[in-house]
Parts: C-alpha cells; structure tokens; sequence
C-alpha cells in the first residue's frame, strides 16, 4: 500500500558530487597527473542516482566543487534541471587547514560564479569540500555571510564536541560580524550533519561511510528515533560515488582504507530506497523557505572562536605562498649529476619498455594514458619507444584489452611499435620480465609494472642517469631513495621492505642501493643480454642485480 506521504517527516538529503578517485585519502594519493589518467565515473554514478531518486519521488541538494563544475558541465545542468538544488564546494576538495582566509573567499566566490552561470539559478548553500567545521572555525560562516550566502552545512558535530552547546547539533542561524548595506549584523543558517546519541557522546550516523559500515537495523532505528524525538529535520549526508558497486578499485591505500571506500557499495541503494520509502526529502534551500531564517535560535560564535581567524577581501588572487604544492611522480628519483664534458647526441636512441602482465585487463586504459604522455616526452627528444606486453598466464582478458588498446604490430599510434608475447600459464613476473628483454632489439631497454605503481615518466629522469654515466650497466628506481617517496602504503609493510632492503645492503657491500625488488628499471640491452635466472618470481628482479653486481657492472 501507498503511504500517506503527507504524514511522513521530512528530512533532507545531501550529496558530494566528486569522482570517485577523489575521495579522501584517495586524493592525497594521487596527484592530477594520475587522476587526469583515470576515467571518469561521474556521469554514470550521478545519471543512476537521479534516476533512483526521481523514483522516489526525493529532491536533494547537490554540493558541487569549481572544478566539477568546469571539467563536467553536462552532469550538473543534469543535476539542476532534474529539480535538485545546486550548492557549492571549494573550487578543489582541500581541507579547511590547508586555506587561508582570503584563498577561502577567492575559491568560495569563484566556484559559486561557475555554478550560477551554468545553471541560470542562484547558489545559495556551502559545504567545505575536506572535513568539517568546528568549534574554532566560525570565522567560516563570517565569510560565507560577508559572501551573500543563505546557508552553511559544513559542521558534523560527533563524540563531545556539542557538550557545551548542544543546540548546535541542530539548525541555528550564526550572527556574522560582517554588516549588510543596511548597517545590521549578517545572519546565515548552519545546518549541521546529523548526528546519533546523546549530547555527550555523539555518533557520526548520518554519513554515507557511517550508514555503509554498520549494519542496517541500528540505523534505521537511529533515524526513525530522530524522528520521533525531534521536530528538526535529520541531514543526511553522502557522495555519489557510493551508490554504485561497480566502481574501479585503485590498488593505493591500505587494507582499512579499500575497505572504508568500498565496503557495502552494493547495499547503498537499497538503503536510499527504504529511506524514500518511510519518508519525505527535499533540499535545504527549500527547508529554509519553508521555515524562515529568524526562525531559527540565532546564536553568536564562542568568543574564542570569533577571534580565531580575521577575514580580509582580497584585492587579487591568493599569493603563491598559500597555494598547494605542484604535484609530482608518486615515486621520484634526484636529478642525475651533469657529467663533466659530456657531449650532446648526434640522434637519441629508441627505448623499448617490457611490461609484464598478469591478470590487468582492468587498467590498461590507465596504463595507456600514462604511456601516451611518456611517449609525447620522449618524442620531444627525437627518441621512439616500442612495447612490448609480456602475458604471463592471465586467466582474464587481459590479452585482448592489449590488442585493443595497443594495436599489435607496425606502428601502434603515438608508440614505434606494439608486441603482445604470452606465456601458456602464470611463470611469474622475472620470467616475463626476461622474456621480454630477450625480445627487444634496441640499446636501451626498460622494464616497468603493468599498473604504473611507478609513474612511468620517471622513465626521463632514468634516461638522465644512465645517459651521463655511460660505465652504468642499469639503473633501478626506489620509492626508499632520499628524494623519492611513499603514498598509501601501510607501515607495516614499509617497515619490513626497509628491513628487506637492509639484508641485501649487508649480503651485497658497495650497491648502495635502497630497493633491490623494484621491476622499474632501465637497463642497456648488453649489460643483460643471455642472463639467466634461477628465480622466476618476485625474488629473480634481486637476482638481476646480484648477477650484475657479481659480474662487475654498475646499477645505480
């Protein structure tokens, strides 16, 4: 039977519009030179999202950043014209720590701007894009006031934050400092996440990780208490991306991290729909029209908090200083010493890259695309590059997304040359890697993991090295090396490959090398020319370096 949906609560109901790999930590993983590498899942997971919704009948509000608003028009016209209300992000998902007042006012004005000029309707609501607002951050709301803005709904009070003021788990209007043309005082609406429990111990429920993770009676219960007790609307809160249980796994991040972003996807729909079932959603714009500002407990920030920070209006764009540093190679490698009277090539040599394949089908797209930019690299320095895929057994369709995506034979688009070898079951990946060395015919020849664990333009800064030392036989990358770095590896596991890496120092005296495993090398075809290995794993790529380092050539 149809309910009376004119006796249901209303609630309201939020999402982030981001893509998935920009999800918190995943950002912090991935710099724009890799996520530009990945598809993008925007359009599908948002398209299904509206398309559930509309079946349920639920309006929403949608917080959109700048830069989903510059690079995915299409999508949020989508949002707009399907009756959803369209509120604003930063310009980027940054945390609040990492923007200066004068950047926030800057990023917040320009993203509303873009949002407003696409959609032809007013911007009237705010989410900070990382995190959320706490008790020392009120000088946010002077700035979204002193910006025009109606609402806030950055702040998710949990565990004993609200113990002193426990009104503000709710929707409270916030006294700016900031005077209208009018001579009074700024007022803005907070709409906080909501939260479970009680005032001295708050749950975060309303969240889409939250709502995932636990199982789904509790919450249910949680929001139907809500209901019952509250005459407030309860705010729930998710991203899009969690609506859909096909998404692409990045392999970045530990275990806690995967299974915090993709536990539970499948079951979110059903969640959703249950929701609009037992009740009624609209945005928070329409909450505010219905209720009114002045109806709201108007309160002032703690003096505390009042003093945090000062608001300035920036004359001209935020300076440098405050600024994100420029993203780089998730592994880097020093630059290579200028080695004295070198001379200039008359013509650079070809490079042909060995990449061993197990199992990879799903992201070879990527690994095109990071390929193509080395490939565009090495042209610039007149020097060609040939592949060559060595298929180690995969059980998937791994040989056939290469011969899609790689055209096989003769030249292969941006690459010299594409070769596709394959071995009649899994070897292991020192005999792919050998059988792919045993094939190439150029000079120099590198050697690289199929999911570009090691960005494959640190290929150039390789090049360098072993181009000005022309005694070096090879040259090996490290994640360990005093100027390379980590990202979402766990620390156990960094802990024992620096323990491994310290053994082979001990076993093999004056490499000095800091990684002996890596498969990320560039080598001069000679130096490995009818080697032969008694390991086929993992433990043969040590064993290249140990047979060079017996023989008396150099890795560097």
């Amino acid at each position: 039977m149809t309910p009376d949906r004119s006796r249901l609560s209303t609630h309201l109901l939020t999402f982030a519009v981001e893509e998935y790999y920009d999800a918190a930590p995943f950002d912090q993983m991935l710099g724009s030179t890799h996520r530009r590498r990945l598809d993008s899942w925007l359009p599908r997971t948002t398209d299904a999202l509206l398309e559930r919704l509309g079946r349920g009948g639920a309006r929403a509000t949608f917080f959109v950043s700048g830069r989903v608003c510059e690079t995915q028009p299409g999508t949020v016209r989508r949002i707009a014209d399907a009756g959803h209300e369209v509120a604003a992000r930063t310009w980027n998902p940054r945390p609040l720590h990492r923007l200066q007042p004068d950047q926030l006012l800057d990023e917040v004005g320009r993203t509303r701007d873009c949002l407003q000029e696409l959609t032809g309707r007013p911007v009237r609501g705010f989410r900070i894009g990382r995190g959320r607002l706490g008790v020392d951050d009120f000088w946010v709301l002077d700035a979204l006031a002193q910006l025009g803005f109606d609402y806030d709904s950055s702040m998710y009070p949990t565990l004993w934050q609200m113990r002193r003021e426990p009104a503000r788990r709710f929707p409270f209007t916030h006294v700016s400092d900031a005077l209208d043309d009018g001579g009074r005082a700024r007022r803005i609406a907070e709409y906080p996440i909501s939260s479970c429990g009680f005032d001295s111990l708050l749950l975060p429920l309303a969240g889409g990780n939250g709502m995932r993770q636990l199982p789904g009676r509790p919450v249910r219960w949680a929001v139907g208490d809500w209901s019952r007790r509250y005459t407030s609307p309860f705010n729930m809160y998710f991203h899009v991306w969690e609506f859909d249980p096909e998404l692409p796994r990045l392999a970045v991040g530990g275990r806690l991290t995967r299974l915090r972003r993709y536990r539970n996807l499948d079951r979110m729909g059903g969640v959703l729909d249950g929701f609009m079932t037992h009740y009624n959603f609209e945005p928070i714009g329409a909450h505010l029209d219905r209720v009114g500002i002045d109806r709201h407990a108007a309160m002032p920030a703690p003096k505390a908090a009042r003093q945090a920070r000062t608001i300035h209006v920036a004359a001209s764009p935020p300076q440098a200083a405050g600024a994100q540093p420029a993203p780089g190679a998730m592994f880097t490698v020093p630059s290579p010493p200028q080695a004295a009277g070198a001379k200039l090539k008359a013509e650079a040599e070809a490079l042909t890259l060995v990449i061993p394949c197990f199992n990879e089908a799903g992201v070879l797209a990527y690994t095109r695309r990071a390929l193509h930019e080395l490939a565009a690299d090495l042209a610039e320095q007149a020097r060609a590059l040939h592949l060559i895929f060595v298929d180690d057994g995969s059980a998937d369709e791994t040989a056939a997304e290469i011969g899609a995506l790689f055209p096989i034979g003769g030249v292969a688009g941006r690459f010299a040359s594409a070769r596709l070898l394959r071995h009649a079951e899994n070897r292991g990946v020192s005999a792919a890697v050998m059988t792919g060395l045993a094939a190439a015919d150029t000079p120099l020849v590198g050697t690289m993991d199929c999911d570009c664990t090691y960005d494959p333009q640190t290929f150039l800064a390789l090049l360098d090295h072993l181009e000005a030392a022309p005694a070096l036989a090879a040259v090996t990358a490290s994640p360990y090396h005093p100027d390379g770095r980590v990202l979402g590896v766990p620390r156990w596991r960094l802990t024992l490959s620096h323990n491994l890496s310290r053994m082979y120092r001990l076993l093999l005296p004056g490499t000095g090398l800091h990684t002996y495993t890596s498969c990320f090398r560039l080598y001069r075809r000679e130096a490995v020319r009818g080697l032969t290995l008694s390991h086929d794993g993992f433990l043969g790529m040590a064993e290249i370096l140990v047979r060079l380092h017996r023989s008396g050539a150099r890795v560097a």
